[in-house]
């Protein structure tokens, strides 16, 4: 926010703002717990190939019942352990994209997070992404945090939020969260509410208290819960969404799984 003579009245989504991908993945290990957002899970892999095997050795028919008890019992509790704590180790630096907590990254210079959240136990929430990592109350308080700090009080971060197993319920507790978490020293909100992204500059966002900017996937994507919250930014219809117009974000790279697909 240094040159705002140059970038103060340039829209903002004609600006190059540093990023990383699966922001908030530092906190995953071997021991993490799995999770469940439709990514490949290396311990279920395990369980579902060994499940065959012990299928297999009821069904022949001509296998000895105390034989399959006894393999039965050396997958459970030899084969199972072992290669679902080897299949984790395996997968645990896969799915950590980042090494350093929201703060750091923040701190040296990132503008743009990608949190990727679940519904986890006891109503609370964690990032993911194949494995569980740590709590999006702890991304917050990082964000809000950085937020407070005198020498990045101009500083505008923009959150793009994807969600997982969510229902409408957990969106109002994951929202009501954002919105708790999310405020400067004064008290006021660091969520930049939602208008014409097209008309957005930073100089629009300097005469506000807000500095963060949450685009949002509700669990039914339609955008109807979004809709009622004017703190939330819509995300794309790639994302869930069906219906561009202001206050959405749109890629405009196409959806292609190789490099010459982008060209």
């Amino acid at each position: 926010a240094s040159n705002t003579s140059h970038f103060g009245s340039t829209p903002l989504p004609l600006l190059a703002i540093p990023g990383t991908h699966d922001s908030a993945t530092y906190g995953i290990d071997s021991s993490s717990d799995m999770a469940d957002d439709g990514n490949v899970n290396g311990p279920e892999k395990v369980t579902d190939f060994t499940g065959k095997v012990s299928h297999w050795c009821h069904s022949t028919g001509w296998t000895p019942h105390w034989l399959c008890s006894a393999i039965d019992d050396v997958i459970d509790y030899d084969i199972n352990p072992i290669a679902t704590n080897i299949a984790k180790s395996v997968q645990a630096p896969w799915c950590k994209s980042q090494d350093q907590t929201i703060l750091q990254q923040l701190k040296g210079g990132i503008r743009f997070l990608d949190l990727r959240v679940q519904g986890y136990k006891e109503g609370a929430f964690r990032i993911v992404h194949s494995m569980v990592s740590v709590s999006m109350s702890q991304v917050l308080d990082d964000i809000a945090t950085f937020c407070k700090q005198p020498e990045s009080s101009r500083e505008i971060i923009v959150v793009d939020l994807r969600n997982y197993k969510m229902t409408p319920d957990l969106d109002d507790k994951l929202i009501s969260l954002i919105k708790t978490k999310l405020v400067n020293a004064q008290g006021e909100s660091l969520l930049i509410p939602r208008s014409d992204l097209s008309a957005v500059t930073l100089n629009s966002i300097w005469n506000t208290p807000g500095r963060v900017m949450v685009f949002y996937a509700d669990s039914p994507y339609d955008k109807s819960i979004v809709e009622t919250h004017p703190e939330l930014w819509f995300k794309n219809p790639g994302d869930g969404n069906t219906v561009d117009g202001p206050g959405t974000l749109v890629s405009y790279y196409p959806n292609t799984n190789t490099t010459v697909g982008l060209v």
